[in-house]
């Protein structure tokens, strides 16, 4: 940092507080802005510009009152200063004193969000003071200097400016605008997992959403001296998305996505039409000591012009009250669009308050968690949040996200740890519970306790499913912009086999966040479920343009491409893949075993993978005991339904073994409505534990078909292209010995892209007659497995 250095010239006649001009440029054109300060002050102006303060120097005080003082600032646009944060933010308290005047030293446009002022090209300029380009500006700055006195003559009420004009010295203003902006940046932050608020009671605004309600907030530019706060100016961030979020009728790109563009000297306007918002806001923060300065400006993302902008110098303490301060101008300015806007503003609830220092600890914990989302990070989130709960008991947002912490920190499928669920769970439900008391109007502790029941059902307790969906709907109604939360929810409606309420829920979360990481994998695994490939690689094209760093959209290319039963090709994606990374993600050795898996690879199963896939390559290999007894010793292997209908069940009933089939459905299913529900968020055929039920005569049988019949007409205009659709359709028809039909479903099944070897072994499948059809339809199985075999220079089966 600090390309920008201001110095004051005193001119003789004049006061080292008195400056007419201050001018803001890019170090590397000190010598043509040289020769600029030397014309002007021969011509009698007073100057304040760069001549010698160090790298990374702070505002001082007297440059500040400089600043705060100078009728005109000449921001001097180049190659270089377009790029420089330090600039931007002088020519925004510029503009929001009303003192801007803009030159371009080589020729250079203003970078978005200055383009409406007029910038003089002064690239043809040699020094003389009788050139016409240097006669124009010092015309034009002599006049606006003329308006400035006459301003300063009118009294203050008398006066009107759209932009905010700082006192800087007033106590008063300062810790209301520090207030407003930290609450709208802390909403963003969740992500990577997305940033839940604070638990605020939304306003209402009459207004249906359209795109000229919408808005992104863009990550502050940390811009303390030492560049070590930027959790501080993250966290401002997401509290300015948390306080707009809240407003009825103003839709709010989520975190995640906002913050994907760090760091990226990107064309605002690019980003507007990537996350398609009209607004973006965005900004800077220098933190030092006790002190911190916020400056934000509203952009209008469409043709990059600014509409508003502020610059708050405050103490510390008063952070709560700037970021209500921020949000009520945001609001204000966004009212001709949004209706009670205005009203909105004037209502807006206060952000919750704490220790300043619990909250700094609770932005660094959310950093941790945003940022890195591994088992370290989440280890030291969990820390930093005790740290900060320490400090104030009842801050409902740390006590929230503590309980968060711990179930990321669990053996839960969706984890990131390995602490046993019964240790975890009384530790999410004890800060879950203590969260709600401190703040019963918190949509993060109703989300931390739909985390507590979700653990439960997913141990085996289905019932927990309904508590967690409540839970959840509660806080969305809360806070319905709420990414994150409208993804768990979506994967609750899809565990009770609500599938298009699923849908739904994905596509509005996904909108709201299309950077998010869960929501992304969740919506293409949904679609591929529902065999809408194409959707789902839309999807994936979207989320590599916001994110381009991440390897999961590429590595979900694969789960896509043997989804379609393109088997060579996803196991050659996933060597490329590999020579970019030093270790294999779990993600990537996952799709790997699966594509070996359809590819009836035993001997790749049984030498390089675990758990399931290498007791399907004893199973693939004929050893059936050893099959069973990897599966039947693995209680991993019956910790939760998907896992059960992928590994356990198929390799029971391969051997035959009805009577653990039928336990682990009275142990754990108990009903045939939570045993149909039990697959309907996974490829998982349903077939082999009701052939079970069939087979030993088991009391449920008959009512678990209808349930599956109820279920299956309902979904079926929505699973019309889906290949595991078909597939477990047919598997329905042979259980009520309809064969014919079953035919015509596994046909359009392996259409459609279905592969699975084990169709190849009939003493593995459910029981179906001799029949030629049936033995055609196994060959056609095996030459397609084939196919993709030879593609790899495998030996056919």
């Amino acid at each position: 940092m600090g390309e920008t250095r201001l110095f004051c010239r005193e001119r003789k006649g004049y006061s080292a507080f008195m400056a007419d001009i201050f001018i803001s440029h890019a170090r590397t054109d000190r010598d043509t802005v040289q020769k600029l300060a030397s014309a002007l002050e021969a011509d009698n102006f007073s100057i304040w510009w760069d001549q010698n303060l160090e790298s990374g120097a702070e505002f001082s005080a007297d440059i500040e009152r400089e600043l705060n003082a100078a009728k005109a600032v000449i921001v001097c646009w180049s190659k270089d200063s377009i790029k420089s944060q330090w600039v931007k933010d002088e020519a925004t308290i510029a503009v929001s004193t009303d003192k801007l005047k803009t030159i371009s030293l080589d020729g250079t446009k203003p970078p978005i969000g200055y383009m409406q002022y007029h910038s003089l090209d002064m690239s043809g300029w040699k020094g003389g003071r009788d050139e016409t380009v240097y006669t124009e500006l010092r015309h034009a700055v002599s006049t606006h200097l003329d308006v400035a006195g006459a301003k300063q003559a009118t009294p203050a009420h008398q006066t009107s400016s759209r932009s905010s004009s700082v006192n800087f010295a007033d106590p008063k203003i300062w810790g209301a605008a520090l207030a407003g902006i930290v609450m709208l940046l802390a909403a963003v932050l969740f992500g990577g997992n997305f940033f839940r608020g604070d638990g605020g009671d939304k306003i209402t605004a009459d207004a249906t959403v359209s795109r000229d309600n919408t808005i992104a907030v863009l990550a502050f530019t940390d811009m303390s001296p030492a560049g070590d706060q930027e959790y501080f100016s993250d966290g401002i961030s997401e509290e300015l998305l948390n306080v707009l979020a809240r407003t009825q009728g103003l839709e709010v790109a989520g975190r995640t996505s906002s913050f994907s563009f760090k760091g990226e000297n990107r064309d605002l306007r690019e980003i507007g039409e990537i996350l398609n918002v009209s607004h973006i806001l965005e900004g800077s923060v220098r933190k030092a000591g006790d002190k911190v300065r916020i400056t934000a400006q509203l952009i209008n993302a469409s043709n990059g012009f600014h509409l508003w902008s502020g610059t708050y110098d405050r103490e510390l303490t008063d952070i709560f009250a700037v970021q209500d301060e921020i949000a009520r101008a945001i609001l204000t300015e966004m009212s001709p669009f949004l209706p009670m806007g205005a009203d909105a503003a004037t209502n807006l609830k206060p952000v919750a308050r704490t220790e300043i220092s619990a909250y700094e600890l609770y932005l660094l914990a959310r950093e941790r968690m945003t940022q890195d989302g591994d088992k370290a990070a989440y280890e030291q989130a969990r820390s930093l949040l005790d740290d900060a709960i320490a400090i104030d008991p009842d801050y409902a947002l740390a006590l929230a996200w503590r309980a968060y912490a711990e179930s990321m920190l669990s053996e839960a499928m969706y984890g990131v740890g390995d602490t046993p669920a019964a240790i975890s769970m009384p530790i999410i439900k004890s800060f879950a519970d203590r969260a709600i008391a401190a703040d019963s109007n918190s949509a993060e502790a109703l989300f931390a306790l739909s985390m507590y029941f979700a653990m439960i059902h997913l141990t085996g307790n289905y019932e927990y499913l309904d508590k967690a969906i409540d839970a959840q709907e509660k806080a969305l109604a809360i806070r319905p912009n709420f990414p994150q939360l409208q993804n768990d929810l979506g994967f609750g409606y899809r565990l009770r086999g609500e599938t298009k309420k699923a849908l739904a829920m994905f596509e509005s979360a996904i909108a709201h966040d299309p950077g998010l990481h869960d929501v992304n994998t969740q919506i293409v695994a949904i679609y591929k479920l529902l065999g809408r490939f194409d959707a789902a690689q839309s999807s994936l094209d979207r989320w590599k343009r916001i994110r381009p760093d991440l390897y999961v959209s590429d590595a979900m290319r694969l789960f896509l491409l043997y989804g379609q039963g393109q088997l060579a090709e996803a196991w050659r994606e996933s060597e490329r893949l590999l020579e970019q990374t030093d270790s294999v993600p779990r993600r990537i050795e996952l799709y790997r075993a699966t594509t070996r898996f359809y590819l009836h690879d035993s001997d790749w199963l049984t030498n390089n993978s675990g758990g399931g896939f290498k007791a399907f390559g004893a199973l693939l290999d004929g050893d059936l005991a050893s099959a069973a007894k990897m599966v039947s010793d693995a209680t991993s292997a019956r910790r939760d339904p998907m896992t059960a209908f992928r590994f356990y069940i198929p390799i029971m009933y391969a051997v035959r073994d009805y009577e653990a089939i039928i336990t682990y459905y009275e142990n754990y299913l108990k009903t045939p409505e939570a045993l149909i529900t039990s697959t309907a968020a996974c490829d998982c055929m349903l077939a082999y534990l009701i052939a079970a039920l069939k087979t030993t005569g088991h009391a449920d049988y008959a009512d678990a078909m209808k349930a599956w019949a109820l279920t299956a007409e309902r979904d079926r205009e929505l699973f019309r292209q889906s290949p595991s659709f078909f597939a477990k359709e047919a598997g329905r028809a042979a259980l009520n010995e309809d064969f014919d039909l079953a035919k015509k479903h596994y046909t359009r099944a392996m259409d459609l892209g279905w592969r699975d070897p084990l169709f190849i072994h009939q003493d593995y499948w459910i029981e179906l007659p001799d029949d030629p059809a049936f033995d055609a339809l196994y060959a056609r199985m095996t030459t397609l497995i084939n196919v993709e075999r030879a593609a790899l220079s495998m030996a056919p089966l």
